[in-house]
């Protein structure tokens, strides 16, 4: 049976990304070999040739020809250098490339140290500079024009950057500092392109997120060496090659020592045996060879200029110093993520907050808080309060206002808060109508502390610090302080689930060196921040307050009542009488009981 017109153009469009690949690499390699006289063509922004001495292990990702590489690094291994000679090697052979760095300032610097300084001193790049068709667009900042295509330089956190820009290249340099929600947007830079080449790479933060997870979905090569003793090639771990684990009566590791034999040696040694590993035999080996693509763990370990004891040293001295020193010594040496204490809510710690049993609670004879988070959908959480506790009533998805309305009416709602942004307007008018409390709510960078909320009661508008209030959202979750549902694993068809696992809790570094943690942006975060407003409307209305006298005129279809007759259309479950779902109601907000909670309640509005 013959090809189809689309596996024949499909088979034609392979073969001229696969050419260009491999001619994109012949350049590169041009760039970076010794030429008689024993300089290179390509030269760092300092003015020196390259060299691979210190850095052989770079030799073999120079060759890749893959349309996607992503390098998982420790500091100073050569990474960005790579990515710099990758990009004029692209644009030498007529690629437009989109090059993305982590903030705006940054860019400007970047760009000047480490662009404008190779354009201006390597001959080549300055004939390719030179011969651009725009003087003005060439001595841009954000965009180089040159004889061939033209390289835009990028800042990930200004969404503009990101429009009007038609590339075959995407190049993420430091993916772990960027927005990811706006570096999401780049590879629509490249939907009319036939090549989509991409280059990534970053020092890793935490698990699961950023690089990690790039490094994780790729073919996870590990640098590897053979042992002087039982000719097994071993990969280069400090926690197996310098350091050996002390594990408790129970087999959990509590601490680490140096290996004799390391002490004694100071070189990297064989896990099984002991014996040095030839750092002259080296190969990279795939852990993953069914990743999607070429995929690098490089270490500062892998440098030959390496020191085993003085890994060591470094190692006891961030332990000595607390959670960021040791953090920093994951990330920016070994290169590999590191997940501390409280920063992100695990699968296990959202179960736990899920089974505390709460007594039936007579919400008619109460009052209840609301958080909004605005998106696509209207994220809501509600909650009712005791002994400093939150228990959720009802968690859902809406489209409509007017279904915020009900709700407000339903649950006795007393205060609200809601993101102020991106539907300033909208949210606004909401808050005119609302029989309630309502607080447009925004974030703003400050230094994780309780002090940084500010109120200005006559607009009904508060700012708080981000960092600070995830922080005590994240505490209440692991203190079980915040009481969810049951059901919590599989609600709005586990949209709830993975929407309050998506942040984390990650180390940044400024300019001057000082550290400090902020929480990521992700894209299904919407009932995190729902849970997170519910949380600020709790601590803007006081706490607890003396419970209202029942509504008794009031038919809402959604109530929890403890001790009462059910009233018509009314179904109890577990003790707990709550109101039959409204099967007429438009919309996402469907109320789903579960009888299986042991919370009497598990109410969520449920996608349709």
């Amino acid at each position: 049976m013959g090809k189809s017109r689309r596996e024949i153009r499909m088979e034609k469009q392979n073969t001229k990304r696969a050419l260009m690949a491999a001619k994109v690499m012949r350049s590169v390699l041009r760039l970076v070999a010794k030429q008689s006289d024993g300089t290179t063509i390509h030269r760092t922004n300092s003015g020196e040739c390259v060299e691979f001495g210190d850095h052989y292990f770079m030799i073999q990702i120079y060759k890749e020809t893959a349309p996607k590489v992503v390098l998982m690094s420790s500091v100073q291994t050569g990474k960005t250098e790579y990515l710099i000679v990758y990009t004029m090697a692209c644009v030498e052979n007529g690629l437009d490339v989109f090059y993305v760095l982590p903030k705006y300032d940054l860019r400007n610097t970047f760009v000047a140290n480490r662009i404008d300084t190779i354009l201006e001193d390597v001959p080549r790049y300055k004939k390719m500079l030179r011969r651009a068709t725009s003087k003005r667009s060439a001595d841009n900042k954000s965009i180089k024009q040159f004889a061939k295509a033209v390289c835009k330089f990028v800042s990930s956190n200004v969404r503009a950057d990101f429009k009007e820009f038609p590339a075959d290249v995407q190049v993420g340099d430091e993916i772990d500092e960027f927005d990811l929600i706006t570096y999401s947007m780049a590879p629509d830079r490249m939907e009319a392109s036939d090549y989509k080449f991409v280059r990534e790479s970053s020092n890793p933060t935490i698990e699961d997120h950023g690089i990690h997870a790039q490094f994780k979905a790729g073919t996870q090569n590990e640098m590897h060496y053979m042992c002087t003793g039982c000719s097994r090639w071993q990969v280069l771990d400090f926690f197996r090659c310098v350091a050996r684990e002390i594990r408790d009566d129970r087999g959990v590791v509590v601490d680490h020592e140096l290996r004799e034999d390391v002490a004694v040696h100071n070189e990297f040694v064989c896990e099984e045996c002991g014996s040095e590993l030839n750092r002259e035999q080296w190969r990279w080996i795939s852990l993953h060879i069914q990743g999607k693509y070429p995929s690098y763990h490089i270490s500062k370990m892998l440098l030959r200029s390496a020191s085993p004891k003085d890994l060591w040293d470094s190692f006891c001295q961030a332990k000595a110093k607390g959670e960021t020193e040791l953090t920093r010594f994951y990330n920016s040496v070994l290169g590999i993520p590191y997940t501390a204490p409280g920063s992100r809510i695990t699968d296990k710690i959202l179960k736990e907050a899920s089974l505390m049993k709460w007594q039936p609670y007579e919400l008619g004879k109460g009052w209840s808080t609301m958080g909004v988070d605005v998106g696509d959908h209207f994220d809501v959480r509600i909650s009712i309060h005791r002994d400093n506790r939150r228990l959720a009533v009802h968690i859902g998805r809406y489209k409509n206002l007017e279904d915020l309305h009900d709700l407000i009416k339903r649950y006795r709602v007393r205060c609200c808060v809601i993101d102020a942004q991106p539907e300033t307007r909208l949210v606004k008018k909401f808050q005119a109508d609302a029989e309630c409390d309502v607080w447009l709510c925004r974030f703003k960078k400050g230094e994780g502390e309780a002090s940084t909320m500010i109120r200005h009661d006559e607009e009904k508008e508060l700012s708080i610090d981000r960092t600070y209030i995830l922080d005590q959202a994240t505490a209440q979750i692991r203190d079980r302080t915040n009481i969810l549902p049951a059901n919590s694993d599989t609600a709005l068809d586990g949209f709830y689930k993975k929407s309050m696992l998506a942040n984390k809790r990650i180390l940044r570094f400024d300019d001057r060196g000082n550290a400090r943690y902020v929480w990521t942006k992700e894209l299904n975060d919407h009932q995190r921040f729902a849970d997170v407003y519910d949380l600020i409307a709790f601590l803007v209305f006081g706490g607890p307050a003396e419970a209202a006298p029942p509504d008794e005129d009031f038919e809402g279809d959604m109530l929890l009542r403890g001790g009462f007759n059910a009233k018509p259309g009314m179904r109890k479950f577990m003790g707990v009488e709550t109101a039959a779902p409204d099967e007429e109601k438009e919309g996402v907000g469907v109320v789903d009981v579960r009888e299986e909670s042991p919370l009497g309640n598990g109410i969520f509005g449920r996608r349709r």
